[in-house]
């Protein structure tokens, strides 16, 4: 992040210290200035600017995309580092996680599952829609 210097404050004096916020204050430069954008550039057509929320409401077929291109191996790795990772969490989080590795693939949901020790039974399963999307 670029920063602007908003000025400095007396120096020190003899043995007392100076704060660190009275010494500088620092503001961060906007960076949503259109003017300092960059241009477009040209690949087979024009290409700018990538509004995310366009398809805001799609979070689920890039993780679906990779966990089936993962070998068995991979996938199990993926789970085992996931159980290893909110392990510790409280139950709530790691259903929520499992519900969202659910909508992603049934076999992601289930994997994680059994890497924490649950059963896709005991996760509330309400808010799950279950995708079978290629």
């Amino acid at each position: 992040m670029r920063t602007r210097v908003l000025g400095s404050v007396a120096p020190v004096l003899g043995n007392s210290a100076a704060r660190a916020e009275e010494i500088l204050a620092i503001e961060p430069i906007n960076q949503e200035q259109p003017d300092f954008s960059e241009p477009p550039l040209l690949l087979d057509g024009a290409a700018d600017h990538w509004n995310f929320r366009e398809d805001d409401d799609d979070y689920y077929s890039q993780p679906r995309f990779l966990f089936r291109l993962m070998s068995p191996a991979q996938q199990q790795a993926l789970f085992e580092n996931t159980a290893r990772s909110i392990g510790a969490a409280p139950k709530e989080i790691q259903n929520r996680h499992i519900r969202n590795c659910l909508k992603a693939d049934p076999a992601y949901g289930k994997g994680v599952a059994d890497a924490l020790g649950l059963l896709l039974s005991d996760v509330s399963a309400g808010e799950v829609e279950l995708t079978t999307l290629g």
